[in-house]
């Protein structure tokens, strides 16, 4: 099996959970796998129509595989490759008895809302694509038969929905332990292939403990997420020192160099914490993702349904919610000047 691969499986159906930007590597691996395949029925979930998701798609098409599902969330015209987007499920849409739902986010929150129970078993699925997150995780579980209570309201949560107050709505018992088991996977940049194995691992385990698989072993699994997580916070409390308060309100953080040691951390703490000490800020963290340098901005929950960040976004730059966006550290000047430009200021003090 591919080192870069996160394959999972229920019964005899298949999971592979993949970015809409595939690595070429990461492609080779599954064309590779499929080779040996017959026929395949595909379905593809929580996957932006990004250029590489269409042409990855043809290509299968030429393999002589079928489509039969594809299921998105990420209509929104002020995405800044919504023009892309919408030429690409065109050309999806014009694949034969291929059922298409491109949606937004607003309309459905999570995917794990488009996907019905036990849905790739009615369609004779045999492979189903999804995005390597909660949602994607949980939209396969939901059509695979597996699901829990309030799992679609954690997917909705975890994926960030503009329309969802976290305010009022909570993780569930079941979602936080999920969700805090990714604690033992290894950041992408420090290590790629640890953090596919480790996160295919979790994948898998969890897929078994929520459909009743006996597992032996699962008790010590719950015993180091838990060690793990409190291990992370208390890690992540000491982290506040690091932040620097600049102009605009915004409350700066650098973590590349922690990230490059390996060590992990929890980002709700953290933010939790900055905001305890300063007040309603901008929280900005420089981090290294898929992609290089990066800063995560974020806006702070008094501040959500007053600005949306994606107008602030240099040139060229995507964002798929208005309270949260990622910045190449290369356009970070750009994006200080936009925030800081005209009267934005005394909008945030009038406003916040």
């Amino acid at each position: 099996m591919g080192e870069f691969l996160i394959k999972i499986s229920v019964g005899n159906l298949l999971g592979f959970a993949i970015n809409p930007f595939i690595r070429k590597k990461e492609k080779e691996e599954i064309l590779k796998f499929l080779d040996k395949k017959k026929k395949c029925r595909l379905a593809f979930v929580d996957l932006a129509p990004s250029d590489d998701i269409r042409n990855f798609i043809f290509e299968l098409l030429k393999k002589k595989h079928e489509l039969v599902i594809f299921y998105d969330h990420h209509l929104d015209e002020k995405h800044s490759n919504f023009k892309e987007m919408r030429e690409n499920i065109q050309a999806i849409e014009c694949i034969e008895r291929a059922e298409i739902k491109f949606v937004s986010r607003e309309d459905y929150p999570s995917c794990a809302r488009l996907v019905s129970f036990n849905q790739w078993f009615h369609k004779k699925i045999d492979l189903v694509f999804f995005h390597d997150d909660f949602d994607g995780f949980t939209s396969f579980l939901k059509g695979a038969g597996i699901r829990y209570p309030k799992m679609e309201q954690d997917a909705d949560i975890l994926d960030g929905s503009p329309s969802v107050d976290r305010s009022i709505f909570t993780l569930s018992m079941v979602g936080k332990f999920i969700q805090n088991s990714f604690n033992l996977v290894p950041y992408f940049s420090y290590d790629p292939v640890g953090y596919s194995k480790k996160k295919q691992e979790i994948y898998q385990r969890i897929s078994n403990w929520l459909s009743g698989k006996k597992d032996g072993d699962f008790v010590d699994f719950y015993r180091k997420v838990l060690e793990k997580t409190r291990e992370i916070e208390r890690f992540t409390l000491n982290l506040v020192s690091k932040v620097k308060l600049m102009m605009g309100k915004i409350a700066f953080c650098d973590i590349r160099e922690i990230i490059n040691q390996g060590e992990k951390i929890s980002f709700s703490v953290l933010k939790r914490e900055i905001i305890s000490i300063f007040g309603d800020v901008l929280l900005c963290f420089c981090t290294k993702g898929h992609f290089g340098d990066q800063i995560s901005v974020e806006l702070p929950p008094a501040w959500r349904g007053k600005i949306d960040l994606r107008d602030f976004l240099p040139e060229g730059i995507e964002g798929r919610v208005p309270g949260r966006v990622q910045i190449p550290s290369e356009n970070w000047g750009e994006f200080l000047e936009k925030w800081n430009k005209g009267y934005i200021l005394a909008h945030l003090l009038n406003q916040t």
